[in-house]
């Protein structure tokens, strides 16, 4: 059984735990830091480095925005930091997200329940993302003049070129 080092990346997919602290690859020696959530949330910190940061300094950040993610697959390319746990348990989840088309559902801490589609305006459209997408969205955020073709990407997936 693999288990997670702090320093290394997480040992394989579906290993990252809600209260896991996180370092970002973002390419070109730079990172970025999350928090995962319960369900499938990650707090992105407001906090990114020219090489990796300590546990310490990473969680001195608060939050700067959520973004909902999927583990890829094959192995992952995040690095584990340690845990910090949550302030309460409501500050363990991400915000209210929906999805459907014809039929319309929310999802609050991890409950579902069928509403109408008036009910949605105002809440976040659920969208899991690729750790690739994440990355972007991590660069654009803090604006950093890291080209695509110089972006950590996952092997096999060809993500430099926009869609």
């Amino acid at each position: 059984m693999s288990h997670k080092k702090i320093g290394l990346p997480f040992p394989a997919p579906n290993k990252i735990r809600a209260s896991d602290v996180l370092a970002i690859p973002l390419g070109c020696g730079w990172f970025g830091y999350a928090r995962a959530l319960n369900g499938v949330f990650l707090e992105v910190l407001d906090f990114v480095s020219e090489g990796l940061s300590t546990f310490t300094v990473v969680c001195s950040h608060d939050r700067r925005f959520y973004i909902q993610y999927y583990e890829p697959y094959s192995v992952s390319p995040w690095i584990y930091l340690g845990k910090k746990p949550f302030e309460s348990p409501d500050s363990a989840w991400g915000p209210p997200t929906w999805f459907g088309t014809e039929r319309f559902h929310i999802i609050d801490r991890g409950q579902t329940r069928r509403v109408e589609q008036s009910e949605t305006v105002g809440v976040v459209k659920s969208q899991l993302r690729h750790p690739d997408a994440i990355v972007d969205s991590i660069v654009e955020e803090f604006g950093l003049d890291i080209p695509l073709t110089m972006r950590d990407r996952l092997p096999g997936k060809d993500t430099s070129q926009p869609t």
